[in-house]
């Protein structure tokens, strides 16, 4: 019969010490040395089973086995001991004590042990383990119901709804192998789907009635509504209709979106806001591209709970087939961490649905205009949020351009203004800043120079450079110029000291 070879890594005393005697026990096991370790806890009558030879060889070989698994700096600790039992025993005593401090740090470690965002959840799922396996080693058994809890306990607050599924869906008691399961695949559904938030994992949703109405108004203004409320009374310049304006027109819109997109269509799910509408829920500073299916929403308390409701507006939802679809009057509420799209509103509108094989199809007037696909009992529209550009226009008058230029004068902006470099909105003159009067530094501008001199040798311009640090082939470090202001004629000397630039003058 051949033997396997097993290779087990080194012990360094850095590496984790449950886990190398464990190999170690097993490979002794599998080469039937387990008992010649063990000996120290048998008794009597099983010592004499053993020969004496059988039992010699077989020390020789536990010895080194353990020995040819150690590395130098372990090794030097445990050179005194001359047997397998000794080695064995001294490596315990040193890595694995039971003594009450080593147990109360293991107990602490694991007690105040937190998962953090940003790092490996399978990692440190593994260091959790770990230190319930190191109190296992000591003989501290913690029951299954206290690890579960531990481990609940350590997550993020990101994990709040996952603990209170945990906790509140089981009457029985908690096991900690499922618990660690279940994070296991909540990980691996990450790794593998765009990370939703896990704020709406739990969501509880309720009709909260018509208390709501005054939370909305802001934003209705695109729904035919001035800012304050009040009813448009002029009449739109595309349809002729009154009670609304061309920019918040729906025809306009649809025209618009039609030459742009190539056949855009509207879903038509409102027209004015009256009352509970479709709903859309917005996560974070970006919209998200899931868009859920529901069948229940309309309009929503979360927790019991009032949600504002931050504004009314449309959304362009770009399908399989290349067509936009609008969604109007779709509600932004922060607070609640989901897309949702209404299907009893839709159903109002003169929408049917049909749901076969995972996949829920929105018809009207017998043409399909949504289709979503069933994941985890929910259905996910298949449909892409496209988001508009913005731009702003700010006043850009002297004062702006005052304090946007480094506070450059009046002067220094309409010189500007006229090389095309700005515009200035207004004509008015720039206020006066009092911290730029008293900070005021002006220089006037130098005075242009004059040539006054009439003959040679009447005014003269003298230059001295040096020292050098290479030397000249006579021993020079420094030169002199002298240039004659008038004739422009140039004398060049080589000084081997400063001291002779008066000589040079007075030749």
């Amino acid at each position: 019969m051949s033997t396997a070879k097993f290779e087990v890594e080194k012990f360094s005393g850095r590496n984790d010490f449950g886990l190398w005697r464990l190999k170690m026990k097993a490979i002794l096991m599998q080469q039937g040395l387990w008992d010649i370790l063990n000996a120290g806890n048998a008794s009597d009558e099983e010592l004499d089973v053993i020969e004496e030879a059988r039992r010699r060889d077989m020390q020789y070989k536990a010895y080194s086995t353990l020995i040819l698994n150690l590395t130098d700096r372990v090794l030097r600790e445990v050179s005194k001991e001359e047997t397998a039992t000794g080695v064995w025993a001294k490596l315990e005593s040193l890595y694995m004590t039971k003594s009450l401090a080593n147990r109360l740090h293991l107990k602490q470690k694991l007690l105040t042990f937190k998962i953090t965002e940003g790092k490996s959840l399978l990692e440190q799922l593994e260091e959790f383990g770990k230190c319930i396996d190191d109190l296992k080693n000591i003989d501290e058994e913690i029951k299954e119901e206290d690890k579960a809890l531990m481990l609940l306990n350590s997550l993020p607050k990101s994990y709040e709804h996952f603990n209170d599924a945990i906790v509140l869906g089981r009457e029985s008691k908690i096991c900690y192998e499922e618990v660690y399961s279940a994070l296991k695949l909540k990980n691996s559904q990450k790794s593998t789907a765009k990370p939703l938030d896990p704020a709406a994992e739990s969501l509880y949703l309720k009709n909260a009635g018509k208390g709501l109405k005054k939370k909305y108004q802001k934003g209705q203004e695109k729904s035919g509504q001035g800012p304050e409320g009040r009813k448009e009374t002029r009449s739109c310049h595309y349809c002729g209709k009154p009670g609304h304006l061309k920019k918040t027109c729906f025809a306009w819109k649809r025209k618009q979106e039609q030459e742009r997109g190539g056949g855009a269509e509207t879903a038509d799910v409102t027209q004015e806001v009256e009352g509970p509408e479709a709903l859309n829920v917005l996560a974070g500073a970006a919209i998200e591209e899931f868009w859920i299916m529901d069948s229940g929403c309309t309009f929503h308390i979360w927790n019991d709970q009032t949600c504002e409701v931050k504004g009314i507006g449309d959304i362009n939802l770009k399908v399989l087939d290349g067509s936009i679809k609008i969604l109007t009057g779709v509600r932004y509420i922060p607070k609640i961490k989901r897309n949702l799209i209404s299907l009893g509103l839709l159903e109002s509108k003169g929408c049917s649905f049909n749901s076969e094989s995972g996949v829920l199809r929105v018809m009207k007037n017998s043409r399909v205009i949504l289709e979503a696909r069933r994941k985890n009992s929910l259905y996910y529209l298949m449909a892409e949020t496209l988001t508009g550009s913005v731009n702003s226009a700010q006043s850009s008058n002297l004062d702006f351009w005052h304090a946007r230029l480094g506070h450059v004068g009046e002067k220094g902006i309409r010189q500007l203004e006229k090389q095309g470099a700005i515009e200035v909105s207004d004509s008015e003159g720039l206020k006066k800043y009092e911290p730029c009067i008293l900070g005021k530094a002006k220089k006037l501008p130098f005075p242009s120079g004059r040539n006054t001199s009439t003959g040679p040798f009447m005014y003269a311009h003298s230059n001295l450079w040096g020292p050098s640090q290479v030397e000249s082939l006579s021993g020079g470090k420094y030169f002199m110029s002298i240039i004659d202001d008038y004739s422009r004629k140039v004398w060049v000397y080589i000084l081997k000291d400063k001291s002779q630039v008066l000589i040079r003058f007075q030749e």
